[in-house]
Parts: structure tokens; C-alpha cells; sequence
């Protein structure tokens, strides 16, 4: 008896960590080391955001061949890419799939699966510009976009920035 009673809680211990415990909650805490093969981490922008409008996105220090912004700190680059969230969430571009699909040409539905189903956020669901929120989507289109684990102290400093 006591042994089916340990064996039903380290399940739903497992369960919990793997079924109901957004990574996105966990951010690394150290920062990762940067690829410079990656292009989004070559150019300090996890996102691969290019240039906004007519003018700079504060912290750019030029542009690559294609147009992608380079940053002079990751956090700059961070700190655009929830700018350009942030205008596109308010001009009704506010779904993970909405998103991805002005935000990437080629590849949008599984890039919209993969950052759905990792931050746990539905992709047809209505985005606010909050700090959670913002936190899991643009964590796990770091990933998709440059193989970047933004780290929590990143992220932080990159929000703060906002104002």
C-alpha cells in the first residue's frame, strides 16, 4: 500500500515539472556565451529585428548585409524587439501567430507551434504587453530565431529600458 502511495506522487511530481511548469519561468540565470555563426547573436539581436522605420533603434551601432539591426549590448537588442512587440500588439497584431506571421517569411506555422507550445500560451490567444507575457514570447523566439536563451538578468535590464 505505502509503496502505490509513493509511486502516485512521483508522478504527479513529474507531471507537474514536465506538464504544467512553464520553462519560460526559469529563466537561465547566467548568461550565455556567444556564437558568432549564430547571426542574431553575432549582431546582439536574439530576435533578428531589423531597422524600425525611419529612424535608429536605440543602442544600434550599424546594420548587417541583410538589414538586421546590430546592437552594441544584447539588452539593446532585447529592449527593440519589445518595442517593435509592443507596436505591433498595439496596431492588432497581438497573437503569437499574427506575430510570427509579419515577424518571419518562410517556416511561420511551425515557428507559432514552437513559441505556443513551449511558453504555454495559446497562438490565437490575445497578447497584453506585460512582463510575463512578454518575458515567455520573446524567450522562445530568441531560441527559434538565433538560438539564444535570453537570461532572466537580461530580460530585466532590457524591460527597465523601456521607459
Amino acid at each position: 500500500m505505502n509503496q502505490k502511495i509513493i509511486v502516485i506522487v512521483l508522478v504527479l511530481l513529474i507531471l507537474y515539472y514536465t506538464v504544467f511548469k512553464s520553462n519560460a519561468n526559469d529563466l537561465p540565470t547566467t548568461m550565455q556565451p556567444i556564437d558568432t555563426t549564430v547571426r542574431g547573436q553575432r549582431n546582439k539581436n536574439p530576435l533578428n529585428i531589423k531597422k524600425g522605420g525611419s529612424t535608429d533603434w536605440q543602442g544600434t551601432v550599424g546594420y548587417d548585409e541583410q538589414g538586421h539591426a546590430i546592437f552594441s549590448s544584447i539588452e539593446y537588442g532585447i529592449r527593440a524587439s519589445l518595442k517593435d512587440l509592443s507596436g505591433k500588439i498595439n496596431r492588432g497584431v497581438n497573437t503569437i501567430n499574427k506575430i510570427v506571421s509579419v515577424w518571419a517569411q518562410a517556416n511561420t506555422g511551425n515557428y507559432a507551434n514552437y513559441v505556443s507550445s513551449n511558453s504555454k500560451i495559446d497562438k490565437n490567444a490575445v497578447l497584453t504587453f506585460d512582463k510575463e507575457t512578454m518575458r515567455k514570447v520573446v524567450y522562445y523566439m530568441g531560441i527559434w530565431e538565433s538560438k539564444y536563451k535570453i537570461s532572466k538578468e537580461q530580460y530585466d535590464t532590457a524591460w527597465n529600458m523601456l521607459s
